[in-house]
């Protein structure tokens, strides 16, 4: 049998927040235990897993102040299954101790067995990598979806998004790193791009996105 290569991942949920592969996520930190999260991970070179949430666990509805929110942590939430995480840079450390951190994510993963609880949540996760290489017709939906681009950049007189679909960074991509980039450019509902991020395949992650733009209203560049 093949050995599954296990990783320990640091969770930190945030509702509606799906990150993918290839990218950088900025975050704010502020609660107490997530602190001491971006401490214990930065220390330990330990990965951060950024995650849609599945279910929230305990709810704080009094929307806290700044001096509050330092002191006590707020709602607590269930992580997605499945998810992105990547190594944490700091960035800065306020005054008054706030961390203002990004987040390079190098791949997803699945979680497994919880092996940590308090004070944040650390979990035994296995690599979720695609099951197959990309299918020749991946090549054709890329062509398509730059074409929506380029003509949704010119009916809103969009020239940087123009320049940006024909630089030679946004051309230069992989199959499957444009499979992936291409919803950092594109805003859709949480549910739906997580979805998006738990396909196995670069031609399945197209199709998707193809269908989506054919058939629904147009999102809209971020």
């Amino acid at each position: 049998m093949e050995e599954i290569e296990l990783v320990n991942i640091a969770l930190f949920p945030i509702p509606k927040l799906v990150a993918f592969p290839h990218s950088v996520v900025p975050l704010h930190v502020f609660e107490p235990r997530y602190r001491k999260m971006i401490e214990d991970c930065l220390e330990q070179n330990l990965r951060i897993g950024v995650s849609h949430i599945n279910k929230t666990l305990k709810v704080v509805e009094k929307k806290p102040s700044l001096e509050e929110a330092l002191r006590s942590n707020q709602s607590t939430y269930e992580a997605q299954e499945i998810f992105s995480a990547g190594f944490c840079e700091l960035k800065e450390t306020t005054p008054d101790g706030r961390l203002l951190v990004d987040i390079k994510m190098k791949g997803r993963f699945q979680r497994r067995e919880r092996i940590q609880e308090v004070p944040y949540q650390v979990y035994q996760c296995v690599p979720y990598n695609d099951l197959r290489d990309p299918a020749p017709s991946s090549e054709t939906l890329r062509d398509q979806i730059d074409h929506f681009l380029l003509d949704l950049a010119k009916s809103q007189s969009d020239k940087s998004l123009q320049e940006f679909v024909l630089s030679t960074a946004w051309m230069g991509l992989s199959l499957q790193e444009y499979s992936f980039c291409l919803f950092e450019l594109l805003q859709f509902d949480p549910d739906l791009a997580q979805e998006i991020l738990e396909c196995r395949s670069v031609e399945e992650r197209l199709s998707l996105a193809s269908k989506i733009l054919n058939l629904s209203s147009k999102p809209s560049p971020s």
